[in-house]
């Protein structure tokens, strides 16, 4: 009798719990259900809405404890077509999140008339993703600034509109009205955003944290003020633009961009020397500068250390596919934590040699194929698993005690060089799983070792050189 009394208590909270929602809050999401397109073997929370349930209870639907929905989450659900303006009237919604697959049909995609329209009376919303939603306003071009300028959007934190076909600036209205909101999260790539962003109001977010701009058709000088918002931004990426420089001079002291571990302008049109200012950031994780037109000296402090590149994560630092010319840095070997160095495709024609203090640096990746650096070949720390020196003009002979310098080493690439001198047997004493020495210089015979002592040795390249046809014993 007491397990059967359990049982219907139990049986009667479970239905207390759940029979929560308001009918006009199911009314409205079976309407956006009914206008709305989508395959039920593509779907996962919508082909389950059934007005015999608790819409609380619908997957992808969150309510409060009054029965009102406040999460409403649809992300790759398939559905295409124009969401219907049903969904305006949750006008208890924080967190909305409609965002699609990409998808290159024009008629397999989501289709939204007018932003405005739909978040007019969501003044709760702290959360909005419509990635790969089309916005096909007339006016597109104004459709994010007149959205953003709505006050209903009083609240907003994170706003995701990546692919979402929006054209033309980013005006400076558009920008100021953010000022009006506590953004931590601002998303716009893929779209086709032009002209320049050069609006002196960026520094006045000060909640931002995250910024992601790449992918448009931005151009001209990317703003000083962007790097003037406060230690909250963490993450800046503007790459696959078409920005064309970066402010000359640092207008604030460091620490005011000390968080940023990110900074990400690959695959834009910037020209002329890194300004000092970039090796001052304290953070930095990732500096990627690649696919620019970046021309120059890279600053060579000698022994002095660059204050960011000694924090206590691994760096990566892609510089690759400039014009940068005249040497690599001594302190390139002597900074603790840089993990990824990417200068391929360079103009580089010297290594610069580390000081007395020796190879501190615990690089994973080395890479600087495709320049042209000469004379004696100078080894990255016994750290890298990855090293690439191809197509170069090295002209020296491979260090006897080689082993030392590829101890941990598994990819190694020496090739279209003018190396000479033999092939050491100490070749043989690492883990390397590729070998390039193709289109060298290399005299003597072939170590016997590497065929037979070798065992996770599996591409091996050794045409194009002067090497006898027999093995060593």
């Amino acid at each position: 009798m007491i397990m059967l009394l359990s049982c219907c208590i139990t049986m009667i909270l479970s239905v207390s719990v759940h029979s929560q929602c308001l009918q006009d809050q199911s009314s409205s999401l079976l309407k956006f259900k009914q206008n709305v397109v989508f395959v039920s073997y593509n779907s996962f929370q919508l082909y389950t809405w059934n007005s015999s349930k608790d819409c609380c209870s619908w997957r992808g639907v969150t309510c409060n404890i009054h029965g009102h929905v406040i999460g409403l989450v649809l992300s790759n659900e398939g559905i295409v077509g124009e969401i219907p303006m049903d969904i305006s009237n949750l006008i208890h919604l924080e967190i909305l999140d409609l965002s699609s697959p990409t998808d290159s049909n024009n008629q397999q995609v989501l289709k939204l008339r007018e932003l405005r329209m739909l978040v007019q009376n969501l003044s709760n919303l702290t959360e909005l993703y419509l990635d790969n939603v089309w916005i096909t306003s007339s006016e597109n071009g104004n459709e994010l600034s007149r959205a953003l300028s709505s006050p209903s959007l009083q609240n907003l934190r994170v706003l995701h509109m990546s692919g979402c076909q929006l054209s033309g600036p980013i005006e400076s209205s558009a920008v100021h009205n953010l000022r009006k909101l506590r953004l931590t999260d601002l998303f716009l790539t893929g779209n086709k955003l032009n002209g320049s962003i050069s609006s002196t109001f960026w520094n006045q977010l000060s909640n931002l944290t995250f910024l992601d701009l790449s992918d448009n058709l931005l151009s001209g000088e990317i703003p000083k003020s962007l790097f003037e918002i406060s230690d909250s931004l963490v993450y800046i990426g503007l790459s696959h633009n078409r920005f064309s420089s970066l402010p000359t001079e640092f207008p604030m002291p460091s620490s005011s961009a000390s968080q940023l571990h990110t900074l990400d302008i690959a695959c834009n049109e910037i020209s002329g020397a890194l300004p000092s200012w970039i090796w001052e950031m304290t953070n930095l994780i990732t500096l990627n500068v690649s696919f620019n037109q970046v021309s120059g000296l890279l600053n060579d402090h000698d022994d002095e250390f660059i204050p960011y590149l000694n924090g206590s994560q691994p760096f990566k630092l892609d510089l690759s596919c400039n014009r940068i010319n005249g040497k690599l840095p001594s302190w390139i070997w002597e900074i603790s934590y840089l993990g990824w160095l990417n200068v391929s495709h360079n103009f580089l024609v010297e290594i610069g040699k580390p000081s007395t203090k020796g190879l501190t640096s615990e690089m994973i990746v080395v890479d600087l194929h495709a320049n042209q650096i000469q004379g004696q070949i100078q080894f990255p720390p016994p750290s890298a698993h990855y090293i690439n020196y191809s197509g170069n003009n090295f002209s020296s002979a491979i260090p006897i005690d080689l082993s030392y310098h590829i101890n941990s080493t598994r990819f190694l690439f020496l090739s279209g060089n003018n190396l000479q001198g033999s092939i050491p047997d100490s070749i043989c004493h690492g883990f390397l799983r590729v070998l390039d020495l193709s289109n060298n210089s290399f005299t003597g015979k072939v170590p016997k070792c590497l065929f037979k002592s070798s065992p996770s040795l599996s591409a091996l390249k050794l045409s194009t050189n002067k090497l006898n046809r027999s093995i060593s014993d």
